[in-house]
């Protein structure tokens, strides 16, 4: 679950250090909770120091589980809290996928419409040769009454699916041909 640590910054440049640990996606009343546990001034309510400026400016002290998802700092809570969302609908291997898109150079918006409309192929396979049954097991049916053995004499799965992992991208857990 991706989470940040969120500071006021006004006290922190005071030399004191007021933050929360938020796991996100966090709801909006949860979020005015977290900012009035650390002073910031939101939704009207004004928390003010000794000049009698409000506190109205946060910080992300830290933050967990992002994957490749670039964050720093300065990043919006409300946009990070949709990337969370939409994080936490997917399943593993479309996390996997959103992440290589991520790590690839996409923004979010990109990298988000990818997965939603599947303009992916996906082939769960440890090593080139492993890609190369599954993409003949995909395109041609699982060939059952013939034996890996016996296969392996007729076709070289190895240089297939060296030549195939040219066109795919290697993940963690398999590889990717973006359509």
């Amino acid at each position: 679950m991706p989470s940040v640590c969120i500071q006021n910054l006004g006290k922190y440049n005071e030399g004191e250090l007021l933050f929360e640990w938020v796991d996100l996606p966090v709801s909006e009343e949860d979020l005015d909770r977290i900012y009035d546990k650390i002073q910031i001034c939101h939704n009207g309510k004004d928390y003010y120091n000794d000049c009698g400026c409000p506190y109205e400016e946060v910080m992300l002290a830290d933050w967990e589980g992002w994957g490749d998802y670039p964050i720093n700092e300065w990043s919006n809570i409300d946009e990070l809290n949709e990337v969370a969302e939409f994080i936490d609908s997917l399943d593993s291997v479309e996390l996997e996928i959103f992440n290589f898109f991520i790590s690839d150079g996409y923004d979010f918006e990109d990298a988000k419409d990818r997965v939603e409309l599947g303009e992916y192929s996906y082939i769960k396979a440890n090593d080139d040769t492993d890609l190369a049954y599954e993409y003949i097991d995909n395109v041609y049916g699982k060939l059952e009454y013939l034996s890996r053995e016996t296969l392996e004499r007729y076709f070289d799965y190895e240089s297939f699916g060296r030549d195939l992992a040219m066109d795919y991208y290697k993940t963690e857990n398999g590889y990717i041909l973006i359509t």
